[in-house]
């Protein structure tokens, strides 16, 4: 299953809160189209939809859909920082 890194929940919490998403709501992470190409997309839900797989770090809940599931199942969810502030990146796991 994707991992979250403790960075990236930080991350996401922040984000939530600075744009007022109630601190129960988790991120899902799903298929979606990005310049007429598929694309993961995010956006924090109150619950998980039927078959997502749930995740939980620091507090911080995700929730994969299936249909990306496996794509990223050796995937890991981080936050890097750059000039604008942290930036979600997803990488593959070590080996």
């Amino acid at each position: 299953m994707l991992q979250l890194t403790e960075s990236a929940a930080t991350t996401l919490a922040d984000t939530r809160s600075q744009i007022g998403v109630p601190d129960h709501f988790g991120l899902r992470i799903f298929r979606g189209v990005s310049d007429g190409k598929a694309a993961f997309a995010f956006d924090f839900v109150e619950e998980p939809e039927d078959g997502d797989e749930v995740g939980e770090v620091e507090e911080t809940r995700y929730f994969v859909a299936p249909e990306v599931a496996a794509p990223l199942a050796d995937a890991v969810l981080d936050a890097e920082p750059t000039a604008e502030g942290p930036q979600l990146t997803l990488k593959r796991q070590p080996q």
